[in-house]
């Protein structure tokens, strides 16, 4: 009997969700993409239409799919020729026409033919695309249109000079734009730091270039989202985490808790929090220390149990006992983990609970024979995790006619 691999079989899946997870694999090999790209689910086809390996060749005819969705994921392809937006520039769905406008792909002589045109919705939409040349941006920020200046501002390829310039824009979106920016230079960055809006004030607080004085200094604004920026940035100050750590608005400890630069005994303070958003975000945070950890593994919130096995500096001893929690979301979250042992992970394979053996069969350190076994699992949710699994083309399986879609 001829052989072929577990991922084929499962592109020629009767259930569509299998399907589409083979479409959403990275190793997915282009002549099973080809193949997925014809399917008559739309979301298989959507799917191939986002991976990144699917060819031009396939990206093309997929740009003239009846579903809009599909087209919309091609017009944002890298992969999608310039050719191929240019045609999308005349689909009737606002979305896809804007997408192909903002790809990088596009050249720079269709990028300056564009610039002329006398639609303020196009120049917005172009003026938002990475590969406009810099004269063009610099063009189009003395547009008279504030939304097309708001777009140059937020250019990831925009020039420190062209956003200073825009940071004394009269319209509060494009000083936001400017301050947002990861582009925008110091002097600018404390400028802006002292806007009379809210909101500008608060993309400088986010800014991973705002200077730590700033940083310091905007703490004391009355503004709690601007003080909840503050705290998930990480340049922000040690002794201003510990400051903001004690606000009442439990969003703004929940961004401290979270910031990798939080002293442990803050973290420690923060985990006996009675928010479990707080205690579920010291769970998640990298740096938290080992016996925070343990203490987190036994909260009576499920939610702060499944945050403690998802980080990495958990003890395998607490990992073994929740492997052994009444809770299926638990277990789940074990079975998902990258760190579980493999003998874990063999053992929660034969889980009566579908979504357990499902996180197994996508998980990167299940042994190969329990991939290839959970390949003929009943249950669409569990193939569908095989799909997913980056090994899966690691295996190889006799042919097979069960579960065969008759439509592909």
């Amino acid at each position: 009997m001829s052989k072929k691999s577990i991922l084929t079989k499962l592109a020629e899946d009767k259930d569509v969700f299998v399907r589409e997870a083979v479409a959403k694999n990275l190793n997915t090999p282009p002549h099973i993409l080809e193949k997925l790209a014809v399917d008559h689910d739309w979301m298989v086809r959507k799917t191939v239409a986002k991976h990144p390996s699917t060819s031009s060749k396939i990206l093309e005819k997929l740009s003239q799919d009846k579903s809009e969705l599909v087209r919309e994921a091609v017009a944002k392809n890298l992969n999608t020729s310039s050719k191929t937006l240019i045609k999308l520039f005349d689909d009737k769905v606002l979305e896809v026409k804007a997408y192909a406008l903002q790809n990088p792909n596009i050249n720079s002589k269709v990028l300056s033919e564009l610039s002329q045109n006398k639609s303020y919705w196009i120049k917005m939409q172009i003026a938002n695309n990475p590969s406009m040349p810099i004269k063009l941006l610099e063009q189009l920020a003395n547009n008279d249109n504030e939304y097309v200046r708001a777009a140059v501002a937020t250019n990831p390829s925009a020039l420190p000079e062209i956003l200073s310039y825009l940071a004394n824009d009269d319209d509060y979106h494009v000083r936001a734009g400017v301050a947002n920016n990861p582009n925008t230079n110091i002097d600018t960055l404390i400028k802006l730091s002292n806007d009379e809006n809210g909101e500008v004030r608060a993309y400088i607080a986010s800014n991973p270039s705002t200077p730590k004085e700033v940083l310091t200094s905007l703490s004391n604004d009355q503004d709690q989202y601007i003080k909840e920026a503050i705290a998930f940035n990480h340049n922000t100050p040690v002794e201003t985490l510990e400051k903001l750590s004690q606000e009442k608005y439990y969003l703004i400890k929940v961004a401290a808790a979270q910031n990798p630069h939080t002293p442990k005994d803050t973290l420690e303070k923060l985990s006996k929090d009675k928010n479990l958003f707080v205690r579920k975000s010291v769970a998640f945070n990298e740096n938290t220390p080992v016996n925070i950890l343990e203490n987190l593994s036994q909260d009576e919130e499920r939610e702060v149990r499944q945050t403690v096995v998802s980080n990495p500096n958990l003890p395998q001893k607490v990992l073994i006992k929740l492997s052994q929690d009444e809770d299926k979301y638990i277990r789940t979250e074990v079975a998902k983990f990258s760190n579980t042992p493999t003998d874990i992970l063999v053992k929660l394979s034969q889980d009566k609970d579908s979504w357990i053996r499902a996180a197994v069969a996508k998980n990167h350190n299940t042994p190969l024979d329990i991939v290839k076994k959970l390949s003929n699992d009943e249950d669409w949710w569990v193939r569908a995790g095989i799909a997913g699994n980056p090994n899966i083309n690691k295996i190889d399986l006799p042919q097979q006619s069960k579960s065969v879609n008759p439509s592909m």
